[in-house]
């Protein structure tokens, strides 16, 4: 996977350079870095299926059920891009650190002879997801002072995700496609430009399958979804 995202950033990265060779003398390269302050929320939908023998001590299936939990992200992204005046393209890599108000997954809960059991995914109050973001720039002015907007996409990594009940656990990484939107202000001061932005992300994760002898657990569907402001910088070559 990670070979993967390397090949993706290499290719975007000569397909940025081959555009500013390309470009006029009105064009020019930069790089930047900046800081994210984000929240959002987690949306998990799961299915959670018994076998014959923990269905016969009372256990009871979970069909088509939301778990919906509150989060922060922040986080640090640098950036390469090529400004055209009238437009940009730009490539990111962020990592961003999630924390939940509680665990990020309430837990999978039976009832068994009168005993409480509880599954939970990831239980830890931290996760980091980190990857690259693919964003075409709007500014509306060739000012100083250059409001835009932006759009694009990213392909993201969740390391180490963990599904664990209590007597077993898997872990594995995950992918997500990501839904970049935004809108913001430059301030260029010479060759240094100020960037700052409000930013909405989706993250759409792939589904999970956990397999246990007594019980299964499907997670499909699952989003992140995060806003909040960006404060970077930029410098022009």
């Amino acid at each position: 996977m990670r070979k993967i995202l390397l090949s993706s950033v290499v290719a975007a990265s000569l397909a940025v350079s081959s555009f500013a060779e390309e470009g006029s003398s009105s064009s020019s390269f930069y790089m930047g870095i900046g800081y994210n302050s984000m929240s959002g929320t987690q949306t998990t939908p799961y299915t959670l299926n018994y076998g014959s023998y923990w269905e016969s001590l009372g256990a009871v299936d979970h069909n088509d059920e939301d778990k919906i939990d509150d989060m922060d992200a922040d986080g640090s992204t640098i950036k390469i891009g090529w400004d055209k005046k009238s437009y940009r393209f730009e490539i990111s890599y962020s990592s961003i650190k999630a924390k939940g108000t509680g665990s990020l997954y309430n837990g999978f809960t039976a009832y068994n002879n009168g005993t409480t059991t509880v599954y939970k995914t990831t239980k830890s109050l931290d996760e980091k997801f980190t990857g690259f973001d693919f964003d075409f720039i709007k500014p509306f002015t060739d000012n100083s002072l250059k409001p835009y907007i932006a759009a694009g996409l990213g392909y993201y990594s969740w390391d180490n995700y963990t599904v664990k009940s209590t007597t077993s656990s898997e872990t594995r990484d995950r992918i997500a496609l990501a839904y970049n939107l935004g809108a913001g202000l430059l301030y260029s001061l010479g060759s240094v430009e100020l960037d700052v932005a409000y930013k909405w992300k989706k993250l759409n994760w792939e589904d999970v399958i956990y397999d246990n002898t007594n019980y299964d657990i499907d997670v499909k569907d699952e989003e992140t979804t995060i806003t909040g402001l960006y404060v970077g910088i930029n410098y022009h070559f």
